[in-house]
This record gives C-alpha cells, structure tokens and sequence, in this order.
C-alpha cells in the first residue's frame, strides 16, 4: 500500500498499476493480484487508508484544547493531511471510484465524517445541528482544499490562508441559529 500510495504522490493515479506495485516494491508483478481483484480495489484501498489518516487527524487533536480550539485544530489537521498526499486527497473524492463497488470506502468516510461530527457535537451538544454545522463545514474544507491544491487559492481570492478561512468560517457556522 505505501509503494502504490508514494507511485501515486510521485507519478500520478495513472502510473498506479498493479503490476507497477509489483514491480517497484521488488516482489513480482503479479504479486499484489492476490490482494487485489484490480486497480480500482488497489485505489479503493488507498482512499480508503488515506480517510483513516484525516479521522485519525481529526482525533487527534489536542484534548486540553476547549472545544473551539480543538475543532480549529482538527481542521487544521484536515487540511496538513490533505497537503502531504494531495493525489491521495484527490482520490479519496473521485469519481472514479464507484463507491457502489466499494462498501469500505463509503464506511471510512462516514467514519472520518462522524469523527467530525463528535466534534462539533461536543461544542453544540445537539445532535442535529452538530449535523448540519459539521456538514457546512466539512464541504467548506474540501472546496477550499481542493481550490488550494489546484493552485486557485490565492490572496486575491482570500484563500491564500486557508487555516485563517476556516477558523473564521467555524465561528461563523457555530454562532449561527440551530436549523439555519
């Protein structure tokens, strides 16, 4: 999995082939097919791997922080995450990966999203608008995220400082009446 994930960083989604696993990781090229079914399983589980890195991100923000602060620091840890393996971010969000094919992945991004949610569900201690805040601001970090790593975030636009963004943006989105 780390072969095919640093292949994919470093040649691109498209250069990731089973037999190109195989062969760079010095087994033989066939050998990741008895793991594997093909490319799309191999990138599934990459996604899949790398959804557990921001739950893992989210969680482990710092627990002495109160609730406000945690939840900056989880986004900030959201978007460090997606920064270091931005093809693997791009992956995780594919439309090339049918999600009907691949049960895994749909539980380990409800999981990394329900990790948010349990965030901001300690600062609100309502469920449903724990939901709908967490919502708004889990797209409002994949949207600046995604601008930022196609090169589009830019001080003009004033998403040159994405952490600033979503600070301000979670304040915002948690000061906002329940069912808005």
């Amino acid at each position: 999995m780390r072969v095919a994930t640093d292949l994919a960083e470093s040649d691109g989604l498209s250069a990731v082939t089973l037999r190109a696993v195989g062969s760079a990781a010095g087994l033989s090229r066939g050998a990741p097919y008895r793991h594997f079914r093909d490319k799309s399983d191999l990138l599934a589980a990459i996604a899949e791997q790398g959804l557990a890195r921001i739950r893992r991100a989210i969680l482990n923000s710092d627990p002495s922080l109160d609730p406000g602060q945690r939840l900056s620091a989880a986004l900030s840890a959201y978007v460090a995450t997606a920064r270091a393996e931005p093809v693997v971010y791009t992956l995780i969000f594919s439309a090339d990966l049918a999600t009907d094919h691949h049960p895994e992945l749909v539980s380990a991004g409800l999981d990394a999203y329900n990790t948010f949610v349990d965030l901001v569900d300690e600062l609100l201690h309502d469920r449903d608008a724990s939901r709908s805040a967490a919502s708004k601001l889990w797209a409002a970090t994949h949207g600046a995220l995604t601008l930022s790593l196609a090169g589009h975030g830019t001080k003009e636009k004033g998403l040159d400082d994405i952490d600033a963004l979503l600070r301000e943006l979670a304040l915002a989105v948690l000061a906002m009446p329940r069912g808005t």
